[in-house]
């Protein structure tokens, strides 16, 4: 329960709950010290962020929150992850966070990495909101269990699943981001001369609130980075809001609008395309 905790305390606690959640930075329980870096940014501890710098080149767990908060080292840090063989999901979303232009080239290499081409994919879209989607077939997973006896033989035999009675497997088609390197490569080589290389970006705009908002609101964006646009709303601009992404629909919209009228009530504070951290911009 003890993660579950320090999340909370993160969420609804301030400044003065530091001193209890520092010492479990230095947890072995993986799980333990990756809700207290995420919880201490939140509350607007820079030291968590540096001390995650650290940690990140040997452990995964600050990755994540390297994305949220942190700035070039952290660019610097996750690109050098993402270029080894130690490249995660987690790396490529904190880059993808980040913004930075630097890190798009090594973010499209991993599209070549079956394994890692869907988080490559999430994280292009959530730097340059191409919207490069396409339609996919997903068979169905065949549990042998729920298989007739000939069936069940046939496809332990030859590895042939049952189909329906057209021929075609079962499964459903899904319209899903693009995962091919060629149709990224033409967006970009089409495309780069709207960004600019001094600043970051968060679905084609230079990254600010208004961006993130957008983002936030936008159909296809992942549940797994509408929770990381939540907590950068606390972390960066120290906007915290009670929205989480397994709410009830209409609690989730009533939050989004409260965001969008903070959006617009704060965005002049904020340079666009520039990190923030607690609300002060990070040099």
């Amino acid at each position: 329960a003890l993660p579950h905790v320090i999340k909370a305390m993160g969420r609804i606690g301030s400044e003065h709950n530091r001193g209890a959640i520092n010492p479990h930075l230095r947890s072995e329980n993986e799980a333990v010290a990756e809700a207290a870096i995420r919880a201490l940014i939140r509350l607007g501890d820079y030291q968590a962020i540096r001390h995650g710098l650290l940690v990140a080149q040997a452990r995964p767990w600050p990755i994540l929150a390297l994305g949220i908060g942190g700035d070039q080292a952290a660019v610097n840090i996750l690109t050098e992850i993402v270029k080894s063989e130690k490249v995660s999901d987690e790396a490529l979303l904190a880059l993808g966070m980040l913004g930075d232009l630097a890190s798009v080239n090594h973010i499209y290499n991993c599209l070549f990495n079956p394994e890692r081409a869907m988080a490559a994919a999430v994280a292009l879209q959530t730097i340059s909101g191409a919207a490069l989607y396409e339609e996919v077939f997903v068979p169905e997973e065949i549990d042998p269990d729920e298989l007739f006896e000939e069936e069940r033989e046939k496809y332990e035999q030859t590895g042939e699943v049952p189909t329906r009675p057209d021929g075609e497997p079962f499964g459903e088609t899904m319209n899903q981001i693009s995962i091919n390197p060629d149709t990224w490569r033409q967006w970009i080589e089409e495309n780069k001369n709207a960004f600019d290389v001094k600043l970051r970006y968060r679905y084609g705009k230079p990254i600010s609130p208004a961006a993130s908002y957008l983002a936030l609101e936008a159909e296809h964006t992942p549940n797994r980075v509408r929770e990381l646009i939540i907590d950068e709303f606390a972390v960066r601009y120290g906007a915290n809001f009670p929205l989480e992404v397994d709410m009830p629909v209409r609690q989730q919209l009533e939050q989004l609008v409260a965001i969008r009228d903070w959006v617009k009530e704060n965005q002049s504070k904020f340079k666009a395309g520039h990190w923030y951290f607690a609300g002060k911009p990070m040099q």
